[in-house]
């Protein structure tokens, strides 16, 4: 948890986006996450996104899971950047 912690807060500081779109990111961040433990912690791929996506879709409005899904999109980008991943989740 540590280290998605870490990557987190680098990637929110990083942004160049509102305080109220920093909220959104923060929030669209920290849903994943807990998502993501509550499923014993899948592997990152297309596919455990696909079915977080899904799962999204029955707990929130619309434009909340588009939203969402933009910021993880953008957030996945950054620890490849930083070389904390090999690859974005989000491409395969």
């Amino acid at each position: 948890m540590e280290r998605w912690t870490e990557t987190a807060e680098s990637f929110l500081q990083k942004l160049d986006v509102s305080a109220n779109s920093a909220r959104t990111y923060r929030e669209a961040l920290k849903t994943f996450y807990k998502w993501w433990n509550k499923t014993s912690q899948p592997p990152l791929n297309k596919e455990t996104l696909r079915h977080y996506r899904e799962w999204l879709k029955e707990h929130r409005a619309v434009n909340t899971v588009l939203t969402y899904s933009v910021a993880l999109g953008r957030f996945f980008k950054y620890p490849v950047r930083e070389g904390e991943l090999d690859h974005n989740p989000l491409d395969g």
